[in-house]
């Protein structure tokens, strides 16, 4: 009988499957790096991010957590850029904490060599912002959430919500996500949870479930 995705059989491994599997997974790991942080004391003692791992990034709100995650996303997608795979590979970025606008501001304004802040004052020549997005613009960052341009109505972002979301780039554009950033995790809808500490709970044994499901790493 032909084993379906949700056959429970999928969750039982024989010493023999995991004698295959162990072999075939040196093998992508030797072709495959991994995500990596960019930042050589971290690099030297932590093993690069792999399909299935979840990394929190923890501190107290406005210690700059949105902006490691940004500079992280950014440095995958140079990563993308250099092994000449943008049409197939892409950064994944759901944010709950703000706009995707405010975000990719965050991430794209430096390399135009101005900041997020004088971009929202303003203060940046249109013609300036139009360059970077010429050289810029196709950066292999794809983002999942609200926007100030009105575009249509869409549904709560939920966990089960983002992996249909997911599920549509790689069906509508053919992009495999290799980093899937979630921003920010206290703020995801947990139908059913009764306080903020089950939520967050069960926020983190979602993307785990989800990062397991579609090999991919996520940081929170």
């Amino acid at each position: 009988m032909a084993k379906t995705q949700t056959d429970p059989r999928n969750l039982v491994f024989t010493s023999a499957e995991l004698a295959a599997n162990h072999v075939r997974l040196a093998e992508k790991i030797q072709t495959e790096p991994g995500v990596t942080w960019n930042l050589p004391a971290i690099d030297r003692a932590v093993i690069p991010m792999r399909g299935g791992d979840v990394t929190l990034i923890c501190a107290r709100p406005g210690m700059g957590k949105t902006t490691i995650m940004a500079y992280l996303a950014r440095e995958e997608a140079k990563r993308i850029r250099a092994r000449g795979t943008t049409k197939t590979e892409t950064v994944l970025y759901a944010t709950w904490e703000g706009t995707v606008d405010a975000i990719y501001a965050a991430i794209v304004a430096a390399q135009g060599g101005y900041s997020s802040t004088d971009y929202y004052w303003g203060r940046v020549n249109i013609e300036t912002v139009k360059r970077n997005m010429v050289k810029h613009g196709a950066m292999p960052i794809m983002m999942i959430g609200f926007s100030t341009i009105p575009r249509g109505r869409a549904p709560v972002m939920t966990l089960d919500v983002l992996l249909k979301a997911i599920e549509s780039v790689k069906e509508d554009f053919g992009m495999q996500p290799t980093l899937v950033c979630l921003d920010y995790l206290q703020l995801i809808p947990r139908p059913g949870s009764s306080s903020r500490v089950e939520q967050v709970s069960e926020a983190i044994i979602g993307a785990k479930m989800l990062g397991m499901q579609i090999d991919v790493p996520f940081v929170l």
